[in-house]
């Protein structure tokens, strides 16, 4: 589970940073292209989302750490309505090749890679998707409250957690996705530190006596426009702790 879901997270992430209404600025420098092309820090009209991700998981006190690379082109901005996943040709970065599965790009490391100093994205293009490189050095937010997040969890109480040692976010935005079974729930907050609950009723359809992921997803963007075209790029960390659900 924890391998496959981000790459959707991050799109919640996109779509709700291009619909706050005040701008946010960058603490990191804006992206240098390896093309001609123009970049910002603020959302909107992206027809792509080009992801690295590193994945932190707590289980039972055991940290494992990953590294994730995925890339999604869309037929139209993502603040559309209608939103659709399209080819872009081959893609690659640091000369790595991305494998796809569909229209999805993606690939997961077993073991962190270094994805902290500069990024070079490649696409050869196709249809709409024009080719282009874009190369820039990442900023990822950091996230140092895992110990705040509860072992165990009452699902008659409701589950209320709070989001704190949050740094380096800078669209303060934070998902937070609940699994259970076959179940979820996902919400979010517009602050990087703060608190955030499930009651009782939102975790009917979890499964009890048994293990409860949590997931922590943040996400810096920044943009840039190639042949008219704009892409946008996350660098991200997602943080995942198991608990226990009890009735």
């Amino acid at each position: 589970m924890k391998k496959t879901i981000f790459s959707s997270c991050v799109l919640i992430l996109l779509l709700v940073f291009s619909c706050k209404k005040k701008e946010t600025t960058t603490e990191e420098p804006p992206a240098t292209n390896s093309t001609t092309g123009t970049t910002t820090t603020t959302g909107g009209g992206a027809y792509s989302d080009m992801q690295t991700t590193y994945i932190v998981t707590d289980l039972l006190g055991t940290i494992s750490r990953d590294s994730a690379i995925y890339a999604n082109f869309y037929s139209s901005p993502v603040t559309s309505s209608s939103l659709s996943l399209v080819n872009a040709g081959a893609v690659t970065l640091n000369s790595i090749s991305i494998p796809t599965l569909g229209l999805k790009y993606g690939i997961i490391f077993n073991s962190p890679v270094n994805l902290l100093s500069s990024l070079n994205w490649s696409v050869t293009g196709s249809g709409t998707i024009t080719a282009f490189s874009h190369s820039f050095t990442p900023s990822y937010p950091k996230y140092s409250g895992g110990n705040l997040l509860p072992d165990t969890c009452s699902k008659l109480a409701g589950i209320t957690l709070t989001i704190s040692g949050v740094t380096n976010n800078i669209g303060n935005v934070v998902i937070v996705q609940l699994f259970g079974g076959s179940a979820n729930s996902v919400k979010y907050i517009l602050t990087s530190n703060g608190t955030i609950s499930f009651t009782s009723q939102e975790l009917a359809s979890f499964p009890t006596n048994t293990n409860l992921s949590i997931q922590l997803g943040f996400a810096n963007f920044t943009y840039a426009t190639y042949s008219g075209i704009k892409h946008g790029f996350s660098n991200n960390l997602q943080y995942i702790k198991y608990a226990y659900l009890k009735p």
